[in-house]
């Protein structure tokens, strides 16, 4: 029989997780940072065995007193980070994309290198353009992105030595390419920031270190070829006609893959989950208390969580539905799905009907200004387990914690909700996931299979 569901419908957990962020001062943590930790990781694993997902809060004046944690002001101004948005997607837009060293399917990758301000290393992001990111198979979707690995190694399709570079001088201004490369490298500070928030969600609130890979990259050091896959999207999303919002989506239904999903999304909303229990999307709020005060100094700084459909499958097959034997469940729980990784898609903001009538200039070209006012901004983290490890490998890890498990049957959990047992390429066949295939025949296929391999062959499903 399978697992009965369970409502999700919104409104969702909040967890304010200032306190659980390691101090950067040497002192011992007092009888009230303990209780105030417990009560936090009591919230948190309800969230996430009850929804899959729950908003994320940090108050950016405690944060600030903390010398490591000074880096989360960068988003505090949405304007600003907009702002960042605008010049890196705009700088884009406005060249010949034919010098285009890579390929991804039939989208078109550009890669770029920056200096890292975090870590003074050699970066590159790559801009994917548009493409159907979440894998949809009715078209290319209305945004672009950005995207940006943890690991230097991770974009193996450029070398170091490319000439790239020059070539992109020639096309632009060196104030343009300047401008771009400290771009890129706020969207670096950015995906640290979201990092620091899995890290402290995984391994220091719920305690499952193999879920996340906490450590910095070194390989620019070292001689292997990559050390995680962990990597941030930044997405600009088209403002639509409202009579296309549904037929048009920013990003069709989908579940994300990995251990954890941390999201930054800005005050156009547009995020929606859907309860399987009562069958309707809802929308994820928008925080009405975010705003700062004149200094920046009071504001509150917001990211949304969702639980991935790798922690998903290893907590369904081997725990009894908490990370620490914390239950504050209704009874007959042993009989729903734990930890579910929510089915979520993206709306694109609507375009007004003089907003439309006026999106180009006089003289015939677009007006950017008015598209960058109205489009959708969103940074995505997709954390992933450690590198080498497979879901079976870390079940047994889960399974070591606990004193009372209660297992769930193989035929129980409903695998065809996993979309990274899905087979999501144009073909309906390709990777570990071969046509005709059940959900439930992959996921015994690929269990003991160390988990960034899995991802690998899912990117070629839907990069194209």
């Amino acid at each position: 029989m399978k697992l009965r569901n369970r409502c999700c419908c919104a409104p969702y957990p909040t967890v304010d997780l200032t306190e659980a962020f390691p101090s950067s001062s040497s002192q011992k943590k007092t009888d009230l940072d303990e209780h105030l930790l417990k009560d936090i990781q009591e919230q948190v694993t309800h969230a996430c065995e009850r929804y899959g997902c729950f908003h994320v809060t940090l108050s950016a004046s405690k944060l600030s007193q903390e010398e490591e944690s000074s880096d989360f002001s960068i988003f505090q101004d949405e304007k600003v980070v907009r702002k960042t948005f605008d010049s890196i997607f705009r700088h884009e837009n406005n060249h010949d994309h034919n010098t285009a060293e890579e390929t991804c399917g039939s989208s078109c990758c550009i890669s770029s290198f920056f200096t890292s301000p975090v870590d003074g290393s050699t970066r590159a992001a790559r801009y994917r353009g548009r493409s159907a990111e979440s894998g949809s198979s009715f078209g290319m979707e209305p945004k672009q992105s950005w995207e940006i690995f943890r690991c230097q190694n991770m974009l193996p399709a450029v070398t170091r030595s490319s000439s790239f570079s020059s070539t992109r001088t020639q096309q632009g201004t060196k104030n343009n390419d300047d401008d771009q490369q400290h771009d890129l490298g706020i969207l670096h500070q950015y995906m640290e920031v979201l990092h620091k928030v899995s890290v402290c969600l995984l391994r220091d609130v719920l305690e499952l270190p193999y879920f996340v890979d906490s450590d910095a990259c070194q390989c620019g050091n070292t001689e292997q070829l990559f050390c995680s896959v962990d990597l941030l999207r930044a997405f600009q999303y088209d403002a639509v006609e409202s009579s296309q919002v549904l037929s048009n989506l920013g990003s069709s239904p989908h579940t994300d893959w990995g251990s954890l999903t941390v999201v930054w999304q800005d005050s156009k909303g547009g995020l929606q989950i859907y309860c399987h229990e009562h069958q309707i999307w809802n929308d994820v709020e928008i925080g009405k208390d975010d705003s700062t005060s004149d200094d920046g100094s009071e504001g509150l700084i917001r990211f949304f969580i969702h639980v991935g459909d790798f922690t998903s499958l290893v907590m369904n097959h081997a725990k009894d539905s908490t990370a620490n034997g914390s239950r504050k469940e209704e009874e007959e729980v042993e009989d729903r799905l734990v930890w579910p990784s929510p089915l979520h898609r993206v709306l694109c903001p609507t375009l007004l009907d003089d907003e439309d009538d006026g999106n180009h200039k006089d003289d015939g070209s677009r007006n950017t200004e008015l598209e960058s006012s109205t489009t959708r901004c969103s940074l995505v983290y997709f954390a992933y387990p450690t590198k080498g490890l497979s879901l079976e490998d870390v079940q047994n890890s889960v399974s070591d914690k606990i004193q009372e498990q209660s297992h769930h049957h193989d035929d129980d959990v409903p695998y065809e909700r996993f979309l990274v047992l899905n087979d999501q390429s144009k073909e309906g066949g390709g990777g570990h996931s071969a046509i005709m295939e059940e959900p439930e025949q992959v996921y015994q296929k690929i269990k003991s299979i160390p988990f960034h391999q899995v991802i690998q062959d899912k990117w070629k499903q839907v990069q194209r």
